[in-house]
């Protein structure tokens, strides 16, 4: 076995043990502080934080924060927009499979679960899943092979149903592409936001929502819709595709 197959292979393993940090860490900090008073453990968000800000320092190095993150352009924007809209549209159609198993994310409509699910947990969640990986190992491990561990990490750290670990999974992988080509933490941040601000709406109007996208399905446009979008996402997926996007914003 020659140096450079060894080289990838001690590559992957390093990243794979570094992704099993994060819930090893985590559940390490969760017993020390419910051995010392378990109603701090009331707040499990907390301490998931917690447990990714001890990570994100571990790896600091790694993040590159000047030149990993950028101010976007308005056509990176509008385009982020387009993906949360396809990305959006597309996940509801692989839950739409089976409607009645669709996970709803344990929702219970607290502010500040609202405020954690939106907002901080896109940042530490892009940092550390992403950003910090991809930085890590772009240059010693293949795209496809960075992109589908953190996919599949990604989707099996989140509780839910199959399709919802499917529709995680493509969504990683659509910001791992992303962050590729753009090279730009920033827009991933931001996308993932957008995304998750638009599922905590639907989940605070679960039951409305679920009647609604149970009459969608009547109708032939969404799957068009759908369609579409799952055409657009693909063709965005590369990088000259995403280019030629912005070049009709010109």
């Amino acid at each position: 076995m020659n140096d450079k197959i060894l080289k990838k292979m001690y590559a992957f393993i390093l990243m794979v043990l570094i992704l099993l940090i994060y819930p090893v860490l985590s559940g390490i900090l969760v017993y020390i502080v419910g051995n010392i008073d378990l109603s701090l453990l009331k707040w499990p968000q907390l301490w998931s934080y917690v447990t990714f800000v001890i990570f994100l320092l571990i790896f600091y190095k790694d993040l590159r924060l000047k030149s990993s993150f950028k101010i976007p352009t308005w056509k990176d924007l509008v385009l982020a927009l387009l993906i949360v809209f396809a990305l959006h549209i597309s996940m509801i159609f692989i839950h739409n499979i089976d409607m009645e198993n669709a996970t709803v994310y344990g929702w219970n409509r607290n502010p500040y679960q609202i405020i954690f699910f939106v907002l901080l947990t896109p940042i530490f969640e892009e940092m550390g899943f992403r950003i910090l990986i991809i930085n890590k190992f772009k240059h010693r491990l293949n795209f496809w092979i960075i992109a589908i561990i953190i996919s599949i990490y990604f989707a099996l750290i989140h509780f839910g149903s199959f399709y919802a670990h499917v529709s995680l999974f493509i969504f990683s992988l659509v910001l791992v592409r992303l962050y590729y080509i753009l090279k730009n933490g920033t827009l991933l941040i931001l996308i993932h936001v957008l995304y998750n601000g638009i599922i905590a709406i639907e989940n605070t109007l679960w039951k409305d929502f679920f009647n609604a996208n149970s009459a969608l399905l009547q109708s032939p446009t969404y799957y068009i819709i759908a369609g579409v979008s799952m055409t657009m996402l693909s063709f965005l997926f590369f990088k000259t595709g995403w280019h030629r996007v912005k070049g009709f914003l010109n």
